[in-house]
């Protein structure tokens, strides 16, 4: 995957994505990798390990030691997330730690059927959060946070991987959980905009939160701040925001931020 970064960076900023678009290169390809192309965000080269290291410390007093499982997609092309993830938990009282030796949760390869390939994934990165020795495991992407909490199911036949693999998915938990129930959540600054406090998908069915929080907990949600309607339509991964005309910001620690996955 960062080898794909690597070479996404260099078609977006070589000048290749638009001599593609100028030219119309792009009709010759399908409508939806058309359609993909056009929305594809700036990859980026480096993820959050080699832009903040593999730990973080906690500001203030530490409730507990967190892992962040980066993701192989979100932390190509959604690597400021990732980043500002960490911020965000050292902010509310977490010491972060990134394992380096983590992989693809194996979300895709488990959809498609390639099922010996996930569980070889799962085994690579309950190895890696087990040595790591945290407290909880933190998702932000909900696609593969599914996953890694049925990593218990994924491996229950296998007797040398079953225990550590229970241990790993009774851990993991979702950004919005974790903050709320667990964090120390500051007030948050109010914006202009309206906003939308979107339950995370793969959270309200995948983790089995059906009362997940958005980022605010209950006494600081105001008026202005509304849960994006019919939210349980939306597919894919992460706290996606069914398109209502909504704008939502969040404002934490100095950056502006949109609550996406």
């Amino acid at each position: 995957m960062k080898l794909l970064g690597k070479s996404l960076r260099l078609y977006q900023k070589s000048g290749l994505q638009k001599i593609a678009r100028g030219t119309g290169v792009m009709k010759l390809f399908p409508a939806h990798m058309r359609e993909m192309e056009q929305i594809l965000p700036e990859a980026a080269s480096k993820g959050v390990v080699e832009r903040i290291g593999e730990r973080y410390p906690a500001k203030g007093e530490r409730i507990a030691t967190v892992a962040l499982f980066r993701g192989c997609i979100m932390d190509v092309l959604f690597a400021d997330t990732n980043v500002n993830t960490v911020k965000l938990l050292s902010e509310a009282g977490f010491d972060v730690v990134i394992p380096k030796t983590q992989g693809c949760c194996g979300a895709l390869h488990a959809h498609s059927g390639e099922m010996d390939q996930a569980r070889e994934l799962a085994r690579v990165n309950v190895k890696a959060f087990k040595d790591a020795g945290v407290d909880y495991i933190v998702s932000n992407a909900g696609g593969c946070g599914a996953l890694l909490v049925e990593y218990d199911h994924l491996l229950h036949e296998d007797a040398s991987w079953a225990a550590d693999a229970a241990w790993f998915a009774k851990r993991v938990v979702d950004i919005s959980t974790i903050l709320v129930d667990k964090g120390r959540v500051p007030a948050f600054e109010e914006t202009a905009a309206e906003g939308a406090v979107p339950a995370a998908v793969a959270a309200t069915g995948g983790f089995g939160d059906d009362h997940v929080p958005g980022l605010l907990p209950p006494a600081q949600r105001d008026e202005g701040l509304r849960r994006a309607a019919q939210a349980d339509e939306v597919g894919g991964g992460g706290a996606l925001l069914r398109d209502a005309g909504v704008r939502p910001l969040l404002r934490f620690g100095g950056h502006l931020q949109r609550h996406a996955a």
